[in-house]
């Protein structure tokens, strides 16, 4: 008999993570598309500047890869958090509906802040949706964590 520790976090982070994949290959997509090697455009734009080229600055056609780098970036900041607070409640024995519940919301939250990010002004519904609904996960993770992690000692301390 296997023993399966932390199947539900495990799967959404390898749903997570393909998903981070996937940003990932869109920052090299549109780093392509605008002829940028690091960055997201801004040194091209200071060089056009300095050489007095400022007329024929379209400063624009870096747009798309500053919005892909940023959503790859704002993606990273909060999954390992995330995983890590996860991992921890399932390994102290958080009932794994509740696990569902914040990963599954969590990995939804995502996946619509970043179409946010792509609407006009990257002030879309999805990006405030998803940045709402990833503040709520966030902290009921960490509640959660709190709590299995000193379910005991809580409990002693109101006398159950």
């Amino acid at each position: 008999m296997t023993i399966k520790l932390a199947a539900v976090t495990g799967t959404y982070m390898g749903i997570l993570g393909g998903y981070y994949l996937y940003l990932t290959l869109n920052v090299v997509k549109e780093r392509q598309k605008a002829n940028i090697a690091i960055g997201d455009g801004t040194s091209a734009i200071i060089q056009q500047l300095i050489d007095g080229k400022n007329e024929t600055i379209d400063h624009s056609r870096y747009q798309p890869l500053v919005i892909a780098i940023r959503a790859h970036g704002n993606f990273n900041e909060y999954i390992p958090l995330i995983g890590v607070l996860s991992l921890i409640n399932e390994l102290h024995g958080a009932p794994s509906g509740l696990i569902h519940l914040v990963l599954g919301s969590f990995t939804l939250a995502r996946i619509a802040h970043v179409h946010g990010l792509k609407e006009k002004h990257s002030i879309g519904l999805g990006r405030k949706v998803g940045a709402v609904s990833t503040f709520l996960t966030l902290g009921l993770a960490s509640v959660g964590s709190f709590y299995f992690s000193n379910k005991e000692s809580i409990h002693s301390l109101i006398g159950r």
